[in-house]
This record gives C-alpha cells, sequence and structure tokens, in this order.
C-alpha cells in the first residue's frame, strides 16, 4: 500500500511539473518563463559586483519536492514577470550529480547539511544578506514577497523602487563566506 502511496504521489507531482515531455531548451526565453543560466560562485560574485539581483535556485532531477516547488511556486507566469521587469538574474544549481562547489555554497549560506529544495535570493542593494527560503512552496507568494523584499536590479527600470542604501561589492572568503570588498563593516559569517 504504501509503494502504490508514492508511485501516485509521484505521478501527481511528474505531472504538475510536466516533465514527462520533452526537456525544456536551456535557458528558456518566452514572456511567461525564466530564463535559468548554469550556476558558478564566479558568475554568482561577478553579478552581485555588477548590481544584479539574483535568484539561486538549488535543486536536482531527483528532489521530487523541488519539482513540487517548480510546479507550484517558482516557474509560475507571475513570478516569471517580476523576474524580468527587476531584471533579476536566475541561476540554477544543479544537485543532479555530485556538485561539491554547490554543496560548499549551501553551508556557507547556512545550510550545514547542504539540503535541497533551498532559495537565495541575492539583492542588488545588500548582497552580504540574502534572502533564504527552503522547503515545500504550495504558492508562488513567499517567492514573490522575497523579490519585492531584494529589490530589483540597478539599472532595472522600476520607477517605484527606490534605493535606500549604496550597493555593496562582495566576494567569498576562503574562511567563512562573504567578505564586504569596500573594506567597511566585519567579515559576514554565513
Amino acid at each position: 500500500m504504501a509503494k502504490r502511496f508514492e508511485r501516485s504521489v509521484e505521478q501527481k507531482l511528474m505531472a504538475a511539473a510536466d516533465l514527462s515531455g520533452p526537456a525544456a531548451p536551456f535557458p528558456r526565453r518566452d514572456l511567461d518563463s525564466i530564463a535559468w543560466e548554469p550556476f558558478s560562485k564566479h558568475k554568482l560574485e561577478e553579478l552581485v559586483n555588477g548590481g544584479k539581483t539574483v535568484f539561486v535556485d538549488f535543486t536536482a532531477d531527483w528532489c521530487l519536492t523541488c519539482k513540487a516547488n517548480e510546479a507550484a511556486a517558482i516557474e509560475r507566469p507571475e513570478v516569471a514577470r517580476l523576474i524580468g521587469e527587476n531584471g533579476v538574474v536566475a541561476l540554477r544549481a544543479d544537485k543532479t550529480k555530485p556538485a561539491p562547489e554547490v554543496d560548499e555554497t549551501l553551508r556557507r549560506l547556512g545550510n550545514k547539511a547542504a539540503s535541497i529544495p533551498f532559495y537565495a535570493i541575492f539583492s542588488s542593494n545588500s548582497a552580504i544578506t540574502p534572502i533564504l527560503l527552503d522547503g515545500l512552496l504550495t504558492s508562488p507568494e513567499p517567492i514573490v514577497q522575497a523579490f519585492r523584499e531584494a529589490g530589483p536590479s540597478r539599472g532595472a527600470k522600476i520607477p517605484h523602487a527606490a534605493r535606500t542604501t549604496e550597493p555593496t561589492r562582495v566576494r567569498w572568503s576562503k574562511m567563512r563566506g562573504i567578505t564586504r570588498l569596500d573594506g567597511k563593516g566585519p567579515r559576514i559569517a554565513l
């Protein structure tokens, strides 16, 4: 009975995520979908230091909760539009195969077990304190709220989003997490 239940849940999640059809091109470029780019620490640093708001989705093909979150909360037209309108760059950190760089990044963000699903939004306004989300998401609301809190990338043409502080350049510290490059303030241990 338990196996039948597991198969039923898996079938429903797969149908909701529409994984049975052909794979979508990477990255996708239509208006109501997210243009994912592959994750690397170097790319993350480059984007944040360039004034971009960055959304990192830590996921894997074998993670059913990740697929449920994609269907219910992430791969939604309202989220895709918000990402596009705000100039957010979406990075997908894929753990389908062993990925030491992804695991190291998860640990630096405070996810000691490097478990997924896990999401980080690095604001162009405050990159040293990313917004972190994890677990099961049943609606796009937590993601939408996090993007609103993070604000747009610098240079995005959003009239209602005013910056309140100066941008901060960051880099990954060899020791513990993210370090400010401007020399002000303490090292942030993630």
